[in-house]
């Protein structure tokens, strides 16, 4: 759609539509993931990488960034690459809603004997670790807006790669994400 500069106000509008038919798009691709009976196609790749490429041009939302400390040279592991990036995009959006003002979220690649481990992280406010198994729950009371079927789609898509997922809280209102993948 072209619209000419002086029409400051449709012009808004445009990008509030924009972003809604964005959002519709979002929840859809949850709902086909959360749904998916197929088994991922995996390839065998980099964890570090795969995270590193697919999010490391994310601008900051308001004064929020992302921050990382991604271990090279981990094993690789068996990764359906549209898959993982869905999964990526969602936890990461979902930490950027509960996040404190002005806090990043932390990525974090690790490997641990037989398991190649990804960990997000941030300062909450308003969830600990009594709050997190309902987080998993498709369109929990709990919920931050735009969310009800992100850790959903997110812990499907983790369990379709052999991997393990859950929600940890620390001191004093740090929330982590593990997402721990068995080595190829």
């Amino acid at each position: 759609m072209v619209l000419p500069r002086t029409e400051a106000k449709a012009r808004r509008q445009l990008g509030k539509l924009q972003e809604e038919v964005r959002q519709i798009q979002w929840v859809l691709a949850d709902a086909a993931h959360f749904l998916q009976s197929a088994p991922p196609n995996t390839h065998l790749l980099d964890l570090t990488e795969v995270v590193a490429r697919n999010l490391s041009e994310w601008n900051p939302v308001e004064g929020a960034g992302l921050s990382f400390a991604l271990q090279p040279d981990l094993p690789l592991v068996h990764l359906d690459l549209e898959q993982m990036q869905h999964l990526l995009r969602n936890i990461v959006a979902f930490f950027r809603r509960i996040s404190a003002p002005g806090r990043s979220v932390h990525l974090e690649t690790l490997g641990s004997g037989e398991r190649v481990i990804l960990k997000i992280s941030s300062l909450s406010l308003e969830y600990s670790a009594e709050d997190t198994e309902p987080l998993f729950e498709p369109f929990g009371a709990r919920f931050p807006a735009g969310t009800g079927l992100a850790l959903a789609s997110a812990r499907k898509i983790a369990e379709a790669h052999g991997a393990t997922i859950e929600m940890t809280s620390e001191p004093p209102h740090s929330l982590a994400l593990l997402i721990s993948f068995p080595k190829a």
